[in-house]
């Protein structure tokens, strides 16, 4: 039986899919989205007594049209409201339960609206072009592969180790192809043929 303690139910079902933060996520708008609901329908049973399900499906709309802006009226980042979208139709497809059109349609049409208003923001300068992607430093790296030590976090560090060498050497990471890639053991291999000619880097050879 279903349980309709949300919390419960993405420790059970989720937890094990899912990254923890991803599930954190989820977690944490379907309780957002459920406070919405209480207030805007005026829900007088316990909380955890009331499933998203058994709700207008209007109301989870609204409650991600909401989420969409800062309380400055700044747009957030389309992936933002995106995430909002997935965790409610998440919550239905794993309690086997139809999703409703207004999630799976209507929002994906919202979603794509406001990516063309970002974009027309982006064109007149009022909308930060690294706007959600701010980049990481050094030690912002480093505190992400010291926290990735525990042997599940293991795949997360090694890609994450990647990602960063491969970034600082980008020039390089953009000439890769299938070919200077290869295994070696437990070893990923990248075999990159131009080398510099001079340590110092004044010339590349």
């Amino acid at each position: 039986m279903r349980s309709n303690n949300l919390s419960q139910h993405f420790e059970n079902t989720c937890d094990h899919v899912w990254s923890d933060n991803t599930a954190k996520n989820y977690r944490r708008t379907l309780k957002r989205a459920r406070n919405y609901v209480i207030k805007e329908t005026k829900f007088e049973g316990e909380p955890d007594t009331m499933t998203l399900e058994t709700v207008d499906p209007e109301f989870l709309k609204n409650f991600v049209v909401k989420e969409s802006v800062f309380a400055d009226g700044r747009l957030k980042a389309a992936s933002t409201v995106e995430s909002f979208k997935n965790a409610l139709i998440y919550y239905f497809r794993s309690n086997k339960l139809p999703i409703p059109t207004v999630l799976s349609e209507d929002l994906q049409m919202f979603i794509t609206g406001t990516k063309n208003d970002i974009a027309t923001l982006r064109k007149e300068g009022r909308y930060k072009l690294t706007e959600g992607k701010d980049a990481i430093t050094f030690g912002e790296f480093s505190a992400i592969c010291k926290a990735g030590v525990a042997d599940k976090y293991i795949a997360g560090r090694l890609l994450a180790s990647l990602c960063w060498n491969m970034n600082c050497r980008s020039e390089t990471a953009s000439n890769l192809n299938f070919n200077l890639i290869s295994w070696s053991g437990d070893c990923l291999n990248i075999n990159i043929p131009k080398e510099k000619s001079k340590q110092k880097g004044a010339d590349r050879g």
